[in-house]
């Protein structure tokens, strides 16, 4: 069937001077947000906005132009744009092609920290390793199952617990897929994720000659920093300082990648925080509300808040890193980036909790310590904490098929497209934002959830309204740079 034929049959009908295309809108500011499929998105006054839904825009003006070009209507003179609508929506869901491309190495349990937000289940650092780290087996068995995908671009991160308590498991890793990778010919990234609370000069020179990605909590100044996230002597701030100027100086800021994790001791520092992350040299900071698995749902009451809490930090942090870029110093916030790229590009997110399916299984798996198969990260705290909703399998006891093509992650998969779920399928974000089944599940005891009582849903909405305003403002110039930065 042409365009022609998909035309006639779209629109056969009573005759009209033009024909809506699929778009949500909401109204803001005493204006109104239009956002279509692919993710483009309109503003129109009111006035507009009811000329539109009743026929009556004048087709010679520039917001009719504007909304045939960016695919909202189409008349006789557009119906080939039906084409170009297939090609766009292909793209967003180019994604879905490229089945797992990231793959997470879970190396031990075992922390030599005592984080206030631990949400994995920590083991003691001198806990049995037998027992707690990943052995050579589970690690090559994991491995071969990982180039049993058939993306060609393959991230490889490895995490604990703190991972370089087991780092001849992470050079194994490392060597080993190296050699498969002769028959396999893909695109394989490293990136490891560490407190570098301890990191010795033989570790940097394999990270540096692997080339390496290295990312690190860094939870602001040294008064925030030693309160969340505990060192046995009381100071963890002071050697990640060291640690952290000597990786900078030996694989360069742009290889590393600093993470925040708000707790309620944040909240009145979002200033402070980016410039204690300049003042390390790096330039970005990647921020995260807190995750209510593992240890950090014993002490919930006096570390967490709530979401119009988290939003009025997050808004003064990027309030602050837009008027750092404005002064000529580079920075960015890596979600906000991650947000842009959806709005601002035809491109799908490359973040799996940003896509329709979610990542599970599709975009990311989980290789715990002992073997077990999840589905993501999330799924994986879960499991440490009893409850193996999420558990694929087993490298040592399963096939790929048994694994990938399971019922369970086809219902997983399905339980996350936010196109058809009550709540998301009629927001005017839906086309930008992504759905957690484990979250859903943990929250609120369904894989498909309730979004009229969902935080992360209402979180997200609140990013969305408040980056919409930015991108209709003054600020838009310096957001549109984050996404190529």
């Amino acid at each position: 069937m042409d365009a022609n034929e998909i035309y006639k049959v779209a629109f056969s009908g009573d005759e009209k001077p033009y024909y809506f295309l699929p778009f949500r809108f909401k109204k803001k500011n005493n204006k109104y947000l239009l956002v279509n499929d692919l993710g483009d998105y309109i503003w129109l006054d009111a006035n507009d906005f009811h000329a539109l839904i009743n026929y009556r825009i004048d087709k010679n003006s520039s917001i009719y132009k504007d909304l045939i070009t960016r695919f909202f209507v189409i008349d006789d003179d557009s119906h080939g744009n039906i084409e170009q609508i297939v090609i766009r929506y292909r793209t967003k869901k180019a994604f879905l092609l490229s089945f797992t491309k990231l793959h997470i190495f879970v190396l031990t349990l075992r922390c030599n920290l005592r984080c206030t937000y631990c949400q994995v289940s920590r083991k003691n650092i001198d806990a049995n390793k037998q027992k707690y780290d990943m052995n050579e087996e589970i690690a090559r068995k994991s491995v071969d199952l990982m180039f049993k995908s058939n993306a060609k671009d393959i991230s490889v991160e490895v995490q604990g617990g703190e991972p370089l308590l087991n780092f001849d498991i992470l050079k194994f890793i490392v060597e080993y897929s190296k050699k498969q990778n002769r028959l396999y010919n893909k695109n394989i990234h490293y990136t490891l994720v560490t407190n570098l609370y301890e990191i010795e000069e033989e570790i940097i020179t394999f990270l540096k000659h692997n080339n390496f990605y290295v990312s690190v909590s860094i939870d602001g100044p040294s008064f925030l920093h030693n309160l969340n996230r505990r060192a046995p002597n009381g100071d963890s701030y002071e050697r990640l300082k060291i640690n952290l100027e000597n990786l900078i100086g030996e694989l360069g800021a742009e290889h590393i990648a600093g993470l925040l994790t708000v707790t309620r001791s944040h909240l009145h520092y979002p200033k402070e925080v980016i410039d204690e992350y300049v003042q390390l040299g790096l330039n970005s900071i990647f921020i995260r509300p807190l995750n209510t698995f593992g240890f950090a749902k014993n002490i919930l009451e006096s570390i967490h808040y709530s979401v119009e809490e988290f939003l009025s930090f997050y808004k003064g942090a990027i309030q602050y890193i837009v008027s750092l870029n404005k002064s000529g110093i580079r920075f960015v916030e890596r979600y906000s980036q991650i947000l842009l790229h959806s709005i601002l590009t035809p491109f799908a997110s490359s973040f799996v909790d940003l896509s329709s399916p979610c990542g599970a299984g599709i975009g990311q798996i989980v290789y715990n310590y002992n073997g077990d198969v999840f589905t993501c990260d999330e799924g994986r705290m879960l499991g440490e904490m009893g409850d193996y909703t999420f558990r694929l399998g087993n490298v040592l006891q399963n096939s790929y098929d048994e694994i990938f093509l399971s019922d369970k992650l086809q219902i997983i998969c399905m339980s996350s497209c936010n196109e058809c779920l009550p709540g998301c399928s009629d927001c005017v974000y839906q086309p930008y934002c992504g759905v957690c089944p484990v979250y859903n599940y943990y929250t609120q005891g369904s894989i498909f959830g309730n979004f009229s009582t969902n935080n992360r849903c209402k979180l997200h909405e609140g990013l969305f309204d408040y980056f919409f305003d930015l991108l209709d403002s003054s600020s838009a110039p310096i957001l549109e740079s984050f996404v190529k930065f």
